[in-house]
C-alpha cells in the first residue's frame, strides 16, 4: 500500500479508515462461509 502522506487524494482513505473497510469486508466473508456452514448442516439433516 502506499503512504498516507497525502490525503487531500480522494482516492486514498486515512489507514483507519482503510482497516475498517477491510474488517468490514473480512467480517462479510466470514458470515457469509458461516451461513453457507450452516446452511449445509441444516441441509444435512
Amino acid at each position: 500500500m502506499s503512504d498516507f502522506t497525502d490525503c487531500d487524494d480522494a482516492t486514498t482513505l486515512p489507514p483507519d479508515l482503510d482497516d475498517a473497510a477491510l474488517a468490514v469486508g473480512v467480517l462479510r466473508v466470514l458470515l457469509d462461509r458461516v451461513g453457507e456452514a450452516l446452511g449445509l448442516a441444516e441441509a444435512g439433516r
